[in-house]
């Protein structure tokens, strides 16, 4: 009987290889950047600097924010604004800081009377599903 030149190891990564040049799809792990996702594969997405509350790299159930509008609603941001408190004064940080309290606090009711996991500035969240609009909820908590 005739040895074979190529020990069985050999051969079978011979094999491996030359299925792999020859059907890539069908190797487990290989990316397929231009296949389209499936609508119940596509997840939500939102960049970590847009997050008010929640983690950006595992929430569910999202909303979104439009801090320009709230914010124009509180009345320590409308002093700052009204009378041209410049930053970097004492009295700038200090209405700031107010505002930014009151901002959060309003924020967080909204978020838990409506089960919301993370809240996003406007616009922001790339989602297959509609992501509701909070504005009016937290500026009603004000």
């Amino acid at each position: 009987m005739a040895r074979s030149w190529l020990s069985s190891r050999s051969r079978h990564l011979l094999l491996a290889s030359a299925l792999a040049l020859v059907a890539p799809a069908a190797l487990p792990g290989v990316s397929h950047a231009d296949e389209p996702v499936p609508a119940e594969k596509a997840k939500s997405s939102v960049a970590p600097e847009n997050v008010y509350l929640g983690n950006a790299a595992n929430f569910t159930k999202p909303a979104e924010v439009d801090a320009d509008a709230v914010y124009a609603e509180i009345a320590e941001y409308k002093r700052v604004r009204d009378e041209s408190i410049q930053p970097g004064t004492a009295e700038y940080d200090l209405l700031m800081s107010k505002a930014s309290r009151r901002f959060y606090k309003a924020l967080r009711q909204a978020q838990k009377d409506g089960g919301y996991d993370l809240v996003a500035r406007s616009g922001s969240v790339t989602s297959p599903d509609a992501v509701p609009d909070v504005t009016a909820d937290v500026i009603a908590a004000l």
